[in-house]
């Protein structure tokens, strides 16, 4: 299976601009895909919708805005991991106290929100009708060799197997770790987590990275939690 040169190029082009693989990525179908119904009020279910979907429908569209709301309702953790590491370089247990709660009380938001997904999206139709859209090249049953992107000189006429799009390319999870010094096992999960992180914005993988190497909330703690 080939995509043509007229829709290949132009793709690649793009894609090479922002960072990221010529594939739909989380970015392009969550992130970059919303709108408010009324722009004063805050960005949680009821208030958005897509601006693109494939084939349409009820389950698509909540499943792709249940994301987006948490996405939105991340937002003031990932503040607080910022205050919290800036809170150990300058040695305050009680901001550090404090940001921390802040993450804690954004995660539960944010599990609430997910927990909503079964409202409106069958899991049945899921597979049915939005999966397909969304799968990619890799793994692909109906594309063991991938997908040839015609007259793309970086890929020398070789079958490219670009993941698709899923949640695992968020940026939420993985910063998560990094601020609270969670490891996990070397194992085929962690390198696909790790994979993932190309088809990132390349500003939020700049931000994961930075948390990564920033000053230890986790390490903080353990040698404090006495005071």
């Amino acid at each position: 299976s080939s995509i043509p040169a007229c829709l290949a190029l132009p793709w690649h082009q793009l894609a090479r601009m922002l960072g990221r693989p010529p594939v739909l990525s989380y970015a392009s179908y969550a992130l970059d895909n919303w709108r408010r119904f009324d722009p004063h009020r805050p960005i949680e279910l009821g208030n958005i919708a897509l601006l693109q979907n494939f084939l349409g429908g009820q389950d698509e569209e909540w499943f792709v805005v249940v994301h987006v709301a948490i996405e939105a309702k991340a937002g003031s953790a990932l503040a607080a991991i910022l205050a919290a590491q800036h809170a150990v370089a300058d040695h305050r247990p009680d901001i550090v106290t404090e940001q921390l709660a802040t993450i804690a009380r954004t995660l539960q938001s944010m599990h609430d929100i997910l927990l909503r997904m079964p409202e409106r999206c069958d899991p049945y139709v899921y597979f049915r009708r939005v999966r397909p859209y969304i799968h990619g090249w890799a793994n692909h049953p109906g594309l063991p060799a991938g997908m040839i992107y015609e007259a793309v000189e970086d890929y020398h006429g070789i079958a490219q197997n670009f993941r698709g799009e899923t949640g695992a390319q968020s940026s939420i999870i993985p910063v998560l770790d990094a601020a609270l010094g969670i490891a996990h096992a070397e194992d085929m999960l962690r390198r696909y987590l790790k994979e993932m992180r190309d088809y990132m914005p390349p500003k939020h993988r700049t931000f994961i990275e930075t948390v990564e190497t920033g000053p230890s909330t986790r390490d903080y703690v353990l040698r404090h939690r006495d005071l």
